[in-house]
């Protein structure tokens, strides 16, 4: 199997093994090197006796053997660095509220923060951006900054801010390191923060009553924002759980009863309605959870134990 130019040449250029890992010649290394190639490497210092050599490159930084860093493979690794970044601006953010990847509420701000993730800059970003400008004026678009796309068409990024500028939308990119924190930078700012601009479609107010709602409504963020294919934990969900832990502590109530235990105003439709299919109606006014109602409760144990604990401090 040929191996790669630079390969070749650092056994080249590295004829004796130096204990000092300060002395060797490892500047030779320009591209990236993948696993693949690291093995390959390994296995020919095993089959050529220069194990002296790999155990001494093995010992390098990632930035010195010529490694660089990995893109993200899902758009929830940005969601973190992205909701640190706006928790110091003093927003509490919260994931995945109404399709929304982050929502983010300022008490000294009337409309609420609103950013959409993806791994790359395209067009169903854009498409998402616009809608969100129907709930709020305060919306951004974040994207990674991949270092080692600099001439790929979505990592553009003069062309791209004029192009949200002229949108109204905010730009924001996220720079992932592997040996110290993600780089959060704002590229240019919604068109809220520009009196000059007046071609931002109107606000919706019921659409923002529901989402401002569903967020405070919510006692913490148990989600990850652009998540995909996974079960999100919502409100309403959180009232069920809510319900669902009297009724298994009781084995068996009425409504009343599991409304008593749990404080959930709306419990009487919740076990009437039963869109989760937790609990069954063994009698007038008697329910009780079934199978998928306790899995769910085991499911969601951690999410619970969290609800007791700052429901237990409130009442301190």
């Amino acid at each position: 199997m040929r191996l790669p130019r630079d390969y070749c040449r650092f056994f080249e250029t590295s004829t004796q093994v130096m204990p000092d890992k300060r002395n060797c010649q490892y500047e030779q290394f320009r591209s990236p090197f993948v696993i693949m190639v690291n093995l390959r490497k390994r296995n020919y210092c095993r089959q050529t006796g220069q194990t002296a050599l790999w155990e001494t490159w093995a010992m390098l930084p990632d930035t010195q053997r010529g490694i660089k860093d990995m893109a993200v493979q899902h758009e929830t690794e940005l969601y973190k660095p992205l909701k640190l970044f706006f928790e110091r601006q003093g927003y509490d953010v919260k994931s995945e509220v109404r399709h929304c990847d982050l929502v983010g509420i300022h008490p000294e701000r009337e409309q609420p923060l609103i950013v959409e993730i993806k791994k790359i800059f395209n067009l169903p970003l854009l498409l998402q951006g616009l809608q969100r400008q129907t709930l709020s004026k305060e919306v951004y678009v974040a994207v990674e900054r991949n270092r080692a796309k600099k001439g790929a068409h979505n990592q553009r990024w003069s062309e791209i801010t004029a192009l949200c500028q002229r949108l109204g939308l905010g730009l924001i990119t996220v720079t992932l390191y592997k040996t110290k924190p993600p780089f959060v930078e704002v590229l240019c700012r919604p068109a809220a923060s520009d009196p000059s601009y007046s071609y931002l479609p109107r606000v919706i107010k019921p659409r923002v009553s529901r989402l401002m709602n569903e967020f405070h409504e919510r006692s913490g963020d148990y989600n990850v924002g652009g998540s995909t294919g996974r079960k999100l934990y919502t409100a309403y969900r959180e009232k069920a759980l809510k319900v669902a832990a009297a009724v298994k502590s009781g084995g068996e109530m009425s409504p009343r009863q599991a409304k008593e235990l749990s404080g959930v105003s709306a419990t009487a439709a919740i076990m009437q309605r039963n869109y989760y299919g937790w609990f069954r109606r063994i009698a007038r006014g008697r329910y009780c959870l079934t199978p998928e109602g306790l899995s769910a409760l085991e499911e969601y144990e951690e999410m619970l134990s969290s609800l007791k604990q700052t429901a237990s401090s409130s009442e301190l």
